[in-house]
């Protein structure tokens, strides 16, 4: 909307996954930088953003193979697979409007412990999201890393190891 990166902002979805992708690639060229992997910082930062968003939004491109890196960064960019993406992309993984109620539930959850007769409902963008829609999402996100559990330790059975048998799910 009118050439502008503000309606970014102002969505929890899109601003939470700018916020997590920028700190990320920040945080992965920094730690790349101090591992000695490369020369300067700013090299560092270059491949780190453009392979961390690539993964993060299941888009498959790389410029380098990562998989040399300390293995911080690959499995930190694999977890960003999980939970990275938006709700209208093809990215995989729960969604980052997922992961922004898991975050609101678990505050939620602190604030009832600390005060039982609070009322606290949840609100993203102003709505009110009804209790069945967060135990919905919930029960998503259990069974998903669930799933990816299980199916780890499944392919550990068939004899890989442990690296490849979780990257593999």
């Amino acid at each position: 909307r009118e050439k502008s990166v503000r309606p970014y902002f102002h969505d929890v979805e899109g601003r939470s996954s700018i916020i997590l992708l920028l700190a990320s690639c920040v945080g992965i060229a920094l730690f790349l930088w101090w591992q000695g992997f490369y020369a300067n910082f700013w090299t560092s930062l270059r491949f780190a953003s453009f392979n961390l968003i690539s993964v993060a939004t299941s888009s498959g491109y790389a410029n380098t193979d990562f998989a040399q890196w300390p293995i911080f960064a690959p499995l930190w960019m694999l977890f960003l697979a999980c939970i990275a993406a938006s709700s209208g992309s093809t990215g995989g993984g729960i969604k980052m409007i997922r992961t922004v109620i898991l975050f609101k539930q678990a505050g939620r959850e602190f604030t009832k412990i600390l005060q039982p007769a609070a009322i606290a409902p949840m609100k993203i963008g102003g709505a009110v999201i009804p209790n069945n829609i967060v135990f919905s999402v919930l029960a998503f996100i259990f069974l998903y890393f669930m799933s990816v559990v299980t199916l780890t330790f499944v392919m550990l059975i068939s004899g890989l190891d442990f690296l490849t048998a979780f990257t593999a799910i």
